[in-house]
């Protein structure tokens, strides 16, 4: 089976068969890197860097399910988990995980922790195998449930890193 991505306009297709157009709209795709670079572009041509809020602070890790073995970037803040492109965490495939809002990971640059949430929509969440009914503080590797996936929470701010300000 091809490697599935999905257009702006949520049309699902393989980029093995299509490349980077959408077959139904046209419309090209481009790398998330790729569009990180440009929104980062100056006027001028030049890159800005990061800025702190922007850097990464840890990673869900799939461990089972249509995306074990992929890795999503937990950044300081609301990091939204769900299928829908506008979420901060897009895990595609996973029928089961809610579009919108299925979980929420809240990095605190202050404090250094991480803490999982349950979503905003009626789906369940757990934590180590525990329904989230209310905020879990998250330690390595962690393990939450969302549809018919598992993930590992791996944290990069701690005792031996932390970005300067």
């Amino acid at each position: 089976m091809g490697h599935l991505v999905r257009c702006q306009n949520n049309h699902l297709f393989s980029t093995r068969r299509y490349g980077d157009e959408c077959p139904f709209c046209n419309i090209k795709i481009t790398s998330q890197e790729q569009d990180d670079i440009e929104k980062r572009t100056n006027e001028d041509g030049s890159i800005r860097m990061l800025d702190l809020d922007e850097k990464v602070c840890g990673w869900l890790v799939c461990i089972e399910g249509i995306q074990s073995g992929r890795s999503y970037e937990i950044l300081n803040g609301r990091n939204l988990i769900g299928r829908g492109f506008d979420m901060d965490i897009q895990i595609l495939g996973d029928e089961q995980i809610d579009i919108r809002g299925h979980a929420i990971i809240f990095y605190d640059k202050k404090t250094k922790r991480s803490k999982l949430f349950s979503g905003l929509g009626n789906s369940l969440v757990y934590h180590m195998g525990e329904v989230v009914y209310e905020p879990k503080d998250l330690s390595a590797y962690d393990e939450i449930e969302m549809g018919n996936s598992k993930f590992l929470f791996i944290p990069f701010i701690g005792k031996k890193f932390s970005w300067k300000e």
